[in-house]
């Protein structure tokens, strides 16, 4: 007796990383707009904002998905989400800081560098998480 059982990803693609992919981004978007008309304070909101539907995603997504004793892929993502969503608030923080402490020049420069490495690394880690889950096994 043997059983073939094959799992189809596309509803998985687009209810949780599609949308969780595109949470992150969201939370990129300050660094990108212009720190005139997006100061700190607008920008803590939304990345916190963010910050709190990826928690609900979360909990949403234990309720929806199948127990299971090891991590899986949507696991992982989503706890790399939460994890880049916070490191996006402590570049907030942390150029703020640099903004009060030392010059707006250091702070807008820190700003734009985060805008440039937070998406890289973000990529990377996805890269990674790929290639573990589902090309190393």
């Amino acid at each position: 007796f043997e059983l073939h059982v094959q799992r189809k990803p596309k509803s998985y693609v687009f209810k949780f990383i599609i949308p969780l992919l595109l949470l992150v981004i969201i939370s990129w978007i300050s660094f990108w707009l212009s720190h005139e008309e997006f100061k700190t304070r607008d920008q803590l909101q939304s990345a916190v904002s963010t910050l709190l539907i990826i928690v609900a995603f979360n909990i949403t997504a234990s309720n929806l998905l199948p127990k299971t004793e090891y991590v899986s892929y949507i696991d992982a993502l989503l706890f790399g989400c939460f994890i880049f969503v916070i490191v996006s608030i402590a570049t907030i923080v942390g150029i703020h800081f640099v903004q009060v402490k030392r010059s707006v020049e250091a702070a807008l420069t820190l700003r734009r560098v985060a805008g440039i490495a937070l998406p890289i690394a973000f990529i990377i880690t996805q890269a990674i998480l790929f290639v573990e889950f589902h090309i190393g096994g």
